[in-house]
């Protein structure tokens, strides 16, 4: 949670890349399903968005994150290079 709370993300889609990001860097998950993202919202006490995979779409159009593969029948994501430097500006701008 406090993780979470150090990007101070507002809207739903950079709410779902910050989940991403700890899945992949503090739990070690290389094939982020839709399914952990739920899950991750749960940890940190947020509302899941009614459409997770509306979501993915959205930050895969924005080439924040790209798709690596199947993992129980669900699409894996990965965090692109420039999904980190996004990441970066989130965490920059919840500091000031």
């Amino acid at each position: 949670m406090e993780f979470f709370k150090g990007f101070n993300p507002e809207k739903e889609i950079d709410k779902t890349l910050v989940i991403m990001y700890f899945l992949e860097s503090r739990r070690g998950i290389k094939n982020i399903t839709t399914k952990d993202i739920s899950e991750g919202f749960r940890e940190v006490r947020e509302k899941t968005p009614k459409n997770v995979a509306d979501k993915i779409q959205l930050l895969h159009k924005k080439g924040l994150i790209t798709p690596v593969g199947m993992v129980d029948n669900l699409k894996g994501w990965m965090i692109t290079r420039s999904g980190l430097n996004y990441l970066e500006e989130l965490k920059n701008e919840g500091k000031k």
